[in-house]
């Protein structure tokens, strides 16, 4: 089984295949270039060069995966839109994973409670918990400082503005919460197809006509 995984949910668009031989998946080839904000004209283009380079031929691939969220509005439209295109066309299963699940699962398992916080709006960030694999919490969109009351020291934080929550922080638990590089902050897209892997093992499969993105929050009509 080829399953194609697609990421939208932040600024940079990601693009993967993962082959499973049973229960076990081993990825293929990823794309996903530095070039922020460009999703509707890079998506279909970085997907025809990655199938290209792998040999593998469209009608070869046996489902989607795609991060439904939280994440850019935009972002989120378009790579769904073209997800359950594909999927339609090449009648394929679809699955959906959480944008903030995909970066835990790149960061693995801890033994100390995971805080991911991704920028959303000015002082907001889509918030959400782990620990030892397990989301302790529900999404949200909190402020840094609603974040700041969650974190409690000895713990692990991952943001891709870290510094601004850190640096309001008393200094005592500044000094002992373990803060992961910004990379790890953005979905990496081979996780995408790993935990859409898992659900199709689950026989999770999403419906076409009801799967829409988790915006967390309603649209407020600003800028994304």
């Amino acid at each position: 089984m080829i399953i194609l995984g697609i990421d939208t949910s932040s600024a940079v668009c990601g693009i993967a295949l993962s082959e499973a031989v049973s229960d076990k998946l081993k990825p293929i080839a990823q794309i996903g270039p530095n070039i922020p904000n460009t999703h509707s004209e890079k998506i279909m283009p970085l997907l025809d060069d990655l199938l290209k380079t792998t040999g593998v031929e469209r009608k070869s691939l046996n489902a989607i995966a795609v991060s439904i969220g939280p994440g850019s509005f935009t972002g989120l439209r378009i790579g769904l839109s073209t997800a359950k295109g594909l999927a339609f066309g090449l009648n394929i299963p679809i699955v959906s994973v959480p944008s903030l699940d995909v970066i835990a699962e790149n960061v693995g398992l801890v033994d100390k409670t995971l805080h991911i916080a991704t920028s959303s709006r000015k002082d907001e960030f889509y918030y959400c918990s782990y620990k030892q694999g397990r989301r302790t919490s529900d999404y949200a969109v909190l402020t840094t400082m609603e974040i700041i009351k969650k974190i409690e020291p000895e713990s692990v934080l991952v943001s891709d503005k870290s510094e601004a929550i850190t640096s309001q922080m008393p200094e005592k638990t500044r000094e002992q919460v373990m803060v992961m590089s910004k990379e790890f902050s953005y979905p990496n897209v081979f996780f995408v197809t790993v935990l859409g892997h898992r659900k199709i093992l689950n026989k999770q499969i999403d419906t076409l006509r009801v799967l829409v993105p988790m915006y967390v929050q309603g649209f407020r009509g600003t800028k994304d």
